[in-house]
């Protein structure tokens, strides 16, 4: 029986790079993340590329798909809007707005969730401390 090769090369996937800000430490190993998923893609006759949150606005025309990193708040709402208009987003708005500390915690309160005492502070209330 011979396998059949999925080819797909209509379809364009974007990656998004998660931002600097909420890699410290970990840039260059959550890029390799995305570039690693991005080459499989690739290698299944998808065509693929990345960029960082900051060139979304800058991008035309919209993807297929888009394989997101993301977690600012101005690069969400960019990625909402795609979606709106029918952009499949892989780690949705949604979710990963899901996972602010703010909601997560709300959310695991929720749930019944044992977890430790938690309390949100501002970084500027930490430095002077």
């Amino acid at each position: 029986m011979q396998k059949k090769i999925n080819t797909i090369s209509g379809i364009e996937v974007l990656g998004v790079y998660r931002e600097r800000r909420f890699s410290p430490g970990k840039i260059s190993e959550d890029a390799a993340i995305l570039d690693a998923t991005l080459s499989r893609l690739s290698d299944a006759a998808y065509r693929v590329r990345a960029l960082p949150p900051e060139d979304l606005q800058d991008m035309t025309p919209k993807p297929d798909l888009v394989l997101s990193m993301a977690q600012s708040v101005r690069a969400l709402d960019f990625l909402d809007g795609w979606h709106k208009s029918g952009v499949k987003i892989i780690n949705s708005v949604q979710s990963v707005r899901s996972c602010y500390r703010k909601a997560l915690i709300r959310c695991l309160q929720d749930a019944g969730i044992p977890m430790p005492p938690s309390r949100i502070v501002k970084t500027g209330e930490l430095e002077r401390r």
